[in-house]
């Protein structure tokens, strides 16, 4: 008999996995989906459809949490890089080359964005030791602290590309850059389902999925930051 504890673990498992790796929130404003606004827009469906085995829920010593962690991880992992190329193949953002990466010209260019309120910044990982040791002995202290650039007193959230998410240009945004708006809302984002295999009477079939229309309203919100090519 299928042990329904375990399936219920393991979606709760992948929720609050992507809920946690999730970008989306924290970087760009979200908007419910409301019928009489947003029904004439396309929206894309992001996830996973899968078979995973039955076996996972009938036997006792099988532990699939890991896999379903990674689901969940996933799923986040796809809807950053999604945003990330549809900001780099904007034409209207404007884009500046950074002769150096330093402290002080990073900084004069967060500085040409105004107001540091609802900034974010993405970051190239292969500049990650340059900014917590270069940046600090050129400004004589810390400027980067866990997941901040600390510019003036204020802390501007920071994101690391990575080998899922690879960039390698500084990305400066304020959130109100675009929106994205989910069905059914921000708090349901994430529909997740798991069935018996009508087909494959050995598996179950996992469904995991967001459903979001993204575009970028101002792209005077946005900077690009390129670092000059060393040869």
């Amino acid at each position: 008999m299928l042990n329904r504890e375990k399936i219920h673990h393991c979606l709760e498992l992948l929720k609050e996995n992507y809920v946690q790796n999730s970008v989306i929130t924290r970087v760009v404003e979200v908007i419910d989906y409301d019928e009489n606004q947003h029904r004439d827009l396309d929206f894309l469906k992001l996830g996973i459809w899968t078979y995973v085995p039955k076996e996972w829920f009938l036997r006792t010593d099988v532990f699939p949490d890991l896999v379903f962690i990674e689901f969940g991880r996933g799923i986040a992992i796809g809807e950053e890089k999604y945003l990330i190329e549809q900001i780099l193949n904007t034409k209207e953002v404007k884009q500046k080359m950074l002769a150096e990466v330093n402290y002080q010209n990073v900084v004069e260019a967060i500085k040409e964005m105004g107001i540091f309120s609802d900034l974010v910044i993405f970051a190239p990982i292969n500049h990650f030791v340059r900014m917590h040791v270069d940046w600090m002995k050129e400004a004589g202290a810390m400027v980067v602290v866990g997941n901040e650039l600390i510019v003036e007193a204020n802390r501007i959230p920071l994101f690391w590309s990575s080998k899922y998410v690879d960039f390698n240009d500084f990305i400066i945004v304020r959130r109100s850059f675009g929106r994205w708006i989910v069905k059914p809302s921000i708090s349901e984002r994430l529909s997740v389902q798991i069935v018996e295999s009508s087909e494959r009477r050995d598996k179950m079939e996992l469904k995991a999925q967001t459903v979001f229309h993204f575009d970028i309203i101002d792209p005077s919100q946005i900077l690009i930051l390129k670092p000059q090519q060393t040869k």
